[in-house]
């Protein structure tokens, strides 16, 4: 009896051609295009709902692609934070330059005044005008004092944008990078873990004799072997063995019916039997 094995394959084309309604539930789909990105797996669970299945390289590829915009966010983010400061600072000093030129222009044109004033007035104008100066000195003093103090705060202001950036880098480094790198370890653990139960692998020993594909295989050869089972069961149900007895006039061994099924032969003095179906030998 001849016995057919059948191949079961997943439905495939190309991805231009795909076509979830055809599907049915349980059936898997994959794309052969040769474009890297257009190489896709689906599975459906009922005609016109499929969802796309995704792969360790997919996942790996989706997180790097977004920790590279968030870092490029932080470091875009920082950048102007840099710039503002740097640009603040130099306001700062601009506007003081442009204060102490105007006080020192001022004070010169005072003394020039005073000067001449002193040359036509009295001892008493030129006390008061000297005591007038000291005073606009001890102002000029004030307001230089004010100056660095904002020039100070501007310089710490730069120098905290630049301690908050070297420990943005650090965290960066020593936080963010390790968790994306554990997520990518988890992936790639659940990979193997999926690949494990599903065929085996050579690295998990006890995972090649349980596994869905080891199970498939066990299940295969007893249905074959039970099938063997039951054709050779139905062949002997229907045996009709013939009845011989001996002549011993002749010493001959005499059939005395036609069996079923079966046939004797007599080759050099041996009684020989095999099972015969009604198209020939068996």
């Amino acid at each position: 009896m001849a016995i057919t094995t059948a191949r079961i394959q997943m439905r495939r084309g190309l991805m231009a051609d795909f076509n979830p309604a055809k599907m049915t539930a349980g059936e898997w789909a994959v794309s052969i295009d040769t474009e890297t990105d257009k190489q896709v797996v689906w599975m459906c669970f009922s005609p016109g709902i499929v969802k796309r299945m995704g792969t360790l390289e997919d996942f790996a590829e989706q997180i790097r692609g977004v920790a590279d915009v968030i870092l490029e966010e932080y470091k875009n983010a920082l950048n102007i934070i840099k710039d503002s400061a740097i640009s603040e600072t130099n306001r700062i000093r601009n506007e003081a330059i442009a204060q102490l030129t105007q006080i020192k222009s001022e004070a010169v044109s005072e003394l020039t005044q005073i000067k001449t004033d002193t040359l036509n007035q009295t001892e008493q104008i030129r006390q008061q005008a000297i005591k007038d100066l000291e005073t606009l000195i001890q102002q000029f003093d004030t307001d230089m004092q004010a100056l660095k103090r904002e020039v100070i705060v501007a310089k710490e202001s730069v120098d905290a944008s630049h301690t908050y950036i070297s420990s943005f880098e650090k965290d960066l480094k020593e936080i963010l990078v390790p968790k994306i790198e554990g997520y990518l370890k988890q992936t790639e653990d659940n990979a193997k873990l999926a690949e494990r139960w599903a065929i085996g692998r050579e690295d998990m020993q006890e995972s090649l004799t349980d596994n869905s594909k080891y199970y498939s295989e066990q299940s295969k050869l007893e249905y074959e072997r039970a099938k063997q089972e039951a054709d050779r069961a139905a062949q002997y149900s229907d045996v009709v063995v013939p009845s011989f007895h001996i002549d011993f006039t002749t010493m001959e061994l005499i059939q005395e019916n036609t069996g079923k099924g079966i046939e004797f032969t007599l080759e050099n003095g041996e009684l020989r039997f095999e099972f015969v179906d009604q198209g020939g030998m068996a």
